[in-house]
């Protein structure tokens, strides 16, 4: 349900409208900080963003393995954060 409105209210990717300029249909609510289980930050949506499948599985996991190592700070972790966008215009140009 929470998910379902979220969606409702952000309907299209952010990385997709930072990158692009392309009205991508959100497919998932990502969190911003991985939650690894801790309820509280599951469910703080004010760090849920709108997702499509492409961004969540390719630039949001390689910037989540980047802030595990600490080479990443949180804010970049947002898809439409300056190093998510140069990240997704690299990876779509490598296809």
């Amino acid at each position: 349900m929470a998910r379902d409105q979220f969606i409702k209210r952000n309907p299209l990717c952010i990385g997709c409208l930072a990158a692009f300029n392309d009205p991508v249909p959100t497919e998932v609510v990502d969190h911003v900080e991985p939650h690894k289980g801790d309820t509280a930050k599951f469910w703080n949506s004010e760090l849920w963003q709108a997702s499509c499948d492409w961004h969540h599985k390719t630039v949001k996991a390689q910037l989540e393995a980047l802030y595990a190592q600490g080479r990443a700070k949180l804010a970049d972790l947002w898809l439409n954060s300056p190093r998510a966008i140069k990240l997704s215009l690299l990876l779509k140009r490598q296809g």
